[in-house]
């Protein structure tokens, strides 16, 4: 038997396609020259297989805790701004000057927050981090690995989704950035890629990798990531007040491109021209209410946007409570009214006299 890197599921010496995933389990090679090459062990416990998945912050293996027997998934800090691995070595070719700088405070935030969320375990909507070290000149993150599709994927596929299947996956992702906000530490890079849909139906945020505290006190220095369309003005700005608004602008973009199928126009384009259209503008199914939330949710200026994911996660739910009672109004009025007409009925029947 041997494990295949594609999957980490065990496979029988006679195949060379893994049964489960399809993956050449002869495969040693990478697609480049920078990845950690399929077969790396870390800390002399963590055996890393193929790419999971890569930006421009770092990237993702497969990996098997030899100690725990279990899948995870490793997260290597690799901000290409900043550093490059030459093919077959481990050790990073790290820049010199400000990228040296950059790369060395972006290490110590990386570490610092996966400490961080390492206590958030509790908090079902958040990825479990397992483990976090420094090895080969950079830092690992080690978490749960997760099984299912991001919203990147569901949306390549489907395109769009109902407004009622969106808004329940973006209510998970606001209940787990509260909890997170309560910490004192914003995401700052809430996109669909990093919104994950288990096969469980599970929503789980991952992506902490840009996240920072509230004011840290060299952000000066910190590698920042853009990811156009869901990026807010003050990210752009080198004095940019950043807060839990930042992350509501993030959830509002990714819900809008989830139920219109379109990525917003750059927060940078709207300060000079907005024109961003309206969801039902665009032929999507909203309640008005909900739509106004969400509009909301996506104002250019972070003074007149919604402050935090709770404040967001609330005006949604409370819009739904109130279309509620105003039905359980309306229909107190109706029967209130067709009780008095039928009352008034029967007593006019009363009063017709007999023949």
């Amino acid at each position: 038997m041997k494990l295949c890197m594609g999957c980490m599921e065990l496979v029988e010496d006679q195949f060379d396609i893994c049964p489960h995933c399809g993956y050449d389990v002869r495969e040693t090679g990478v697609e480049e020259a920078y990845y950690l090459e399929p077969g790396t062990v870390l800390q002399e416990r963590y055996l890393l297989g193929r790419v999971l998945g890569c930006d421009g912050f770092g990237v993702t293996y497969i990996g098997y805790d030899i100690g725990q027997q279990r899948k995870v998934a490793v997260k290597e800090y690799l901000p290409s701004d900043c550093a490059t691995r030459r093919l077959g070595t481990k050790k990073l070719t790290i820049y010199s000057g400000d990228a040296y700088e950059q790369f060395m405070a972006g290490l110590t935030s990386f570490l610092e927050e996966a400490r961080g969320l390492a206590v958030f375990a509790d908090i079902p909507e958040v990825v479990n981090i397992y483990d976090y070290f420094r090895e080969n000149d950079t830092g690992y993150i080690v978490m749960e690995y997760l099984n299912g599709k991001t919203v990147k994927e569901l949306l390549e596929k489907r395109k769009k989704l109902p407004y009622d299947e969106a808004e329940e996956i973006i209510c998970h992702v606001l209940d787990g950035l509260s909890a997170v906000h309560k910490k004192g530490i914003i995401h700052r890079d809430v996109v669909p890629d990093n919104i994950f849909i288990t096969d469980a139906g599970e929503v789980k945020l991952s992506g902490f990798e840009a996240a920072c505290h509230v004011a840290p006190a060299n952000s000066k220095s910190l590698p920042v990531i853009l990811r156009p369309g869901y990026a807010p003005g003050e990210q752009y700005r080198s004095h940019g007040k950043q807060g839990p608004w930042t992350d509501v602008y993030g959830v509002g973009a990714t819900f809008y491109h989830m139920i219109t199928g379109i990525r917003p126009p750059e927060s940078l384009d709207r300060m000079v021209e907005d024109d961003l259209k309206k969801p039902s503008e665009l032929g999507v199914e909203i309640p008005p209410e909900k739509e106004a939330v969400l509009m909301k949710s996506l104002r250019v200026w972070q003074e007149e946007r919604l402050q935090s994911a709770e404040e967001f996660r609330e005006a949604l739910t409370e819009r739904v409570q109130i279309s509620s009672r105003e039905k359980m109004l309306e229909q107190k009025r109706f029967q209130t009214i067709f009780g008095k007409m039928i009352r008034d009925r029967m007593g006019k029947m009363r009063k017709i006299p007999k023949h």
